[in-house]
């Protein structure tokens, strides 16, 4: 058993949705803003930290040879011998001078002003070998310092020789070893890494050495995940306001559905007229109110068809129910002849067979409402049917003062139960000779047009009044009344006539011109071959007679 939860509600999987497209965009959306900016930031620093990389092997392509291949003392010339209080540099301790005095000294070429990037100050230093060693001690301030930055974040750099002894080195805030692997070869561009929030770039020097290069990017990287929590945050902003507005429109589309719901909701057997409202109403909704609408309609129209379908054939039971009542009262009241007893039940039987008449055609309906007509199919003879049916009537004609004619020239089969066909036949005649007056003229033909077998019946009788010709088919439906009940009819015929053509495919029409006579034609489908069922029509009607209904049903001309 399935039940109805929020995963099943239209306004909660558009809302959904909504949710994931937002989701999705506004995510891409700042996943790459925030992946461009980073890649901005750390081209901006690899830059800077290429140029001193670069300017670094220039500065060392220019030192002598040997300088490469051993370790100089920076403090005691390029050949002194390294003293055991020396440090792992060739450097002597803090205040020794070469003549073992304590003192300190200053040397190296002076600090040269920042300038424009490509300026001298970027050029690789020229000048004596001592000079030139002594300017590996810092970088140009034009190539890497930032007036932006704090002194902790200054760049540093590492020069090692080949033997992995350090050549040059600046101030750095932590220890930093010789790399084990370098896979970048001699002329190709430095490569970059990180060490913790360090962002270092290494580049193979003339000579096998080593050139490291590298900055604290904490900064950049602060900066980088504020501005990642600020993306974070406006994506959370635009996701709501977006959320906010779905559910604004999922609940606009909601509110009609729900009121359509309501209304249908509120029709029952006892309430068919209320409507939706379609003032107003979304273009997509306005079909299916419509629809619901003319359903509703249709609805009501079908219950008071059934309603007034139920009073007339309780009205119509009733009549002959009160006229054996009656006889049977009068019968027992006192005691009578046996012509009186003889007349009495004559009078109650013929009530009972118009009773039976009567509930014989609602049978036929019910059957045909439901699709159950228990009919016998097969390829049938029509033009024997209805000359069949003819000569039942001619009698009646005669006696009448009527002449009735039939042009059945054309062999028609059809396919169909023999037995409707013939009360179909006998419903339309009977009819048409109830209303032509004496020295009129009834005319049956049957032909053959466009692959259909097309049955007329005409008459010259009064016709039918134009306010209710769109009412002929209906049950119950007498245009007179009065007269209709003195000839025996019970409004029936025509409407057994319709379900009885349509359970065979067929149509059925008239033209009906008042004071001047009716014509009815059914279209029934041929089919190819010729053989035919023998007609039951002359078994099957009863015999017809003045003022008799003789296929069960009444008339509905007026």
């Amino acid at each position: 058993m399935k039940f109805a939860g929020p995963g099943k509600s239209i306004r909660v999987r558009l809302l959904l949705w909504y949710a994931l497209v937002l989701v999705v965009a506004v995510g891409g959306f700042a996943g790459a803003l925030y992946f461009q900016v980073r890649q901005d930031r750390l081209r901006a620093i690899d830059a800077r930290l290429e140029a001193g990389a670069t300017y670094l092997a220039a500065t060392v392509r220019g030192l002598p040879p040997h300088e490469l291949e051993r370790r100089p003392s920076r403090e005691r010339g390029f050949d002194a011998p390294r003293r055991p209080e020396d440090d792992r540099f060739g450097r002597p301790p803090p205040g020794d001078a070469p003549d073992g005095r304590r003192a300190r000294r200053e040397f190296g070429p002076p600090r040269r002003p920042p300038g424009p990037p490509g300026g001298p100050t970027d050029r690789p230093f020229s000048g004596p070998p001592a000079e030139r060693l002594q300017a590996l001690t810092e970088l140009p301030g034009s190539l890497l310092d930032d007036p932006r930055e704090p002194a902790h974040d200054a760049p540093y750099f590492v020069v090692w020789r080949a033997d992995g002894s350090v050549l040059a080195e600046s101030a750095r805030p932590e220890p930093v070893e010789r790399p084990i692997r370098f896979l970048q070869g001699a002329g190709d561009p430095p490569g970059f890494r990180w060490r913790a929030d360090l962002r270092e770039s290494l580049l193979l020097g003339p000579r096998g050495t080593l050139i490291l290069v590298g900055k604290p990017a904490g900064r950049e990287l602060g900066e980088l995940r504020t501005f990642a929590w600020q993306i974070a945050g406006s994506g959370l902003i635009v996701l709501a306001v977006g959320l906010a507005g779905a559910w604004f429109i999922s609940r606009s589309i909601a509110q009609p559905i729900a009121a359509i719901s309501n209304t249908a909701s509120e029709i029952s057997a006892t309430n068919l007229t209320r409507r939706i409202e379609t003032t107003g109403i979304d273009q997509e909704l306005y079909g299916l109110a419509t629809v619901l609408n003319n359903t509703f309609a249709r609805l009501e129209a079908a219950f008071e068809r059934q309603s007034r379908f139920t009073s007339d054939a309780s009205h119509e039971l009733r009549t002959p129910l009160a006229v054996i009542r009656a006889h049977a009262e009068l019968a027992l009241s006192k005691p009578r002849s046996a012509e009186e007893y003889r007349e009495t039940l004559s009078a109650c039987l013929k009530a009972t067979s118009r009773m039976a008449t009567l509930v014989d055609g609602l049978l036929v309906l019910a059957r045909s409402d439901a699709g159950r007509l228990d009919a016998q199919f097969s390829h049938v003879d029509w033009t024997g049917v209805i000359e069949d049916v003819v000569d039942q009537y001619r009698p009646q004609a005669e006696a009448a003062g009527i002449a009735l004619s039939a042009q059945l020239d054309q062999p028609a089969a059809v396919s169909g139960d023999a037995t409707l066909l013939a009360r179909v036949s006998s419903n339309l005649l009977s009819n048409a000779l109830r209303y032509t007056p004496a020295g009129g003229h009834v005319r049956v033909a049957l032909a053959r047009e466009n692959g259909s077998a097309v049955l007329s019946v005409e008459d010259t009788g009064c016709g039918i009044p134009r306010e209710d010709q769109g009412k002929v088919f209906e049950r119950f439906f007498r245009a007179d009344k009065a007269r209709s009940r003195a000839l025996g009819g019970y409004g029936l015929g025509l409407a057994i006539c319709k379900s009885l053509v349509e359970a065979h495919r067929g149509t059925i029409g008239f033209t009906s011109t008042p004071n001047r006579g009716t014509r009815f034609e059914v279209r029934l489908p041929l089919v190819s071959e010729t053989r035919a069922a023998q007609s039951p029509a002359a078994g099957y009607l009863p015999p017809p007679s003045a003022g008799s209904d003789a296929s069960g049903s009444g008339p509905t001309e007026a």
